[in-house]
């Protein structure tokens, strides 16, 4: 149900889509898609993969992820997953978007590198931001190490889409990196969809 309504939505949103792959005539991210919209079943399974350590649960939605890359025809090297800042990660113990990463790469075979993409600095929550305190705030949040992404099509993957402000920070360090093209995969996708 949440999947069909996302489809729907999804061909009413030309304009978000655009407005967030085109910034100063660079498109940062190549192509996006998300399963569904952030409600209902799937809206909790991420919570409870985000805060209550059900890590099975998002290699199950990893690999429907996968299923859903399987329908498009989008040419990728490496799957990175949106890191956490180190605070975060020692405060929750993983970072739910790549015990995600994990279960697509199992079911797609796409190699996965959680070492080449690093968060810079520690941001502050984005819950309760809108869309200009989010861009602000991932500002130069993100770096990349080592020569792994050099002419390499990345595909990034995180729980939810909200603003794209997450995405866009990392495609910026990404292809200031070296890589060819970056693209974006979610579980779900938020609602704040004003521009």
């Amino acid at each position: 149900e949440a999947m069909l309504i996302a489809e729907k939505y999804k061909k009413n949103e030309r304009r978000y889509y655009a407005a967030l792959q085109v910034e100063e005539g660079n498109r940062l991210l190549e192509e996006l898609d998300f399963l569904a919209l952030h409600q209902n079943e799937i809206a909790n399974a991420v919570r409870q993969l985000k805060y209550h350590h059900t890590i099975e649960i998002g290699k199950v939605l990893g690999s429907y992820l996968g299923e859903r890359f399987f329908q498009h025809n989008w040419q990728v090297d490496l799957v990175m997953p949106v890191p956490l800042g180190e605070q975060r990660l020692l405060s929750r113990g993983y970072n739910q978007a790549e015990i995600i990463a994990q279960g697509f790469c199992e079911k797609t075979k796409i190699p996965l590198d959680i070492k080449s993409l690093k968060r810079e600095k520690e941001t502050r929550s984005q819950v309760g931001l809108n869309i200009n305190q989010r861009e602000a705030n991932m500002l130069n949040a993100f770096i990349v190490d080592g020569s792994l992404i050099k002419d390499r099509r990345i595909l990034l993957i995180d729980d939810v889409l909200t603003t794209g402000a997450t995405l866009r920070s990392c495609a910026v360090a990404l292809m200031k990196g070296g890589a060819t093209s970056v693209m974006a995969m979610t579980i779900t996708s938020g609602t704040v969809m004003d521009s």
